[in-house]
């Protein structure tokens, strides 16, 4: 599951800062693995949310970069609105689906340690996340 923003041309550097960490911190999977580390992401969102007010709208995708890059997940990307990432048809791999037990995998998730492992929603989709190796 990709987080998906685009940029404005023109906006208030703040506001989209403000609305960028409040998506990533209450929609991203991964954010509680990627913030083990509290000291350090809070330093980083102090340090730019200070940086965003002085900073001039073709500036602004700079800071939102600074911001996603910190968690170091190719799915979360900023552009601005007049660009479209477009996948390179070689770089696509087939995600591996997985004949299982619904019941049975809702059971062994319950007491899994892997917090990714487990079964996340939004409102289109339901998807259900597995551990099969030793990655």
């Amino acid at each position: 599951m990709g987080i998906n923003l685009y940029a404005q041309t023109e906006c208030n550097c703040k506001t989209a800062l403000d609305n960028l960490i409040t998506k990533i911190e209450s929609e991203y999977p991964g954010f509680e693995e990627k913030t083990k580390d509290t000291l350090l992401y809070n330093t980083l969102k102090t340090q730019l949310l200070s940086e965003a007010p002085q900073k001039e709208d073709s500036q602004c995708l700079e800071v939102l970069e600074k911001y996603t890059t910190f968690f170091k997940d190719r799915h979360i990307w900023i552009l601005p609105n007049d660009q479209d990432k477009t996948a390179n048809p070689e770089s696509i791999t087939k995600a591996k689906t997985l004949d299982i037990n619904i019941t049975e995998f809702k059971q062994r998730i319950k007491n899994s340690k892997d917090k990714l492992e487990g079964i996340w929603k939004d409102d289109t989709y339901t998807v259900g996340v597995s551990k099969t190796g030793e990655e």
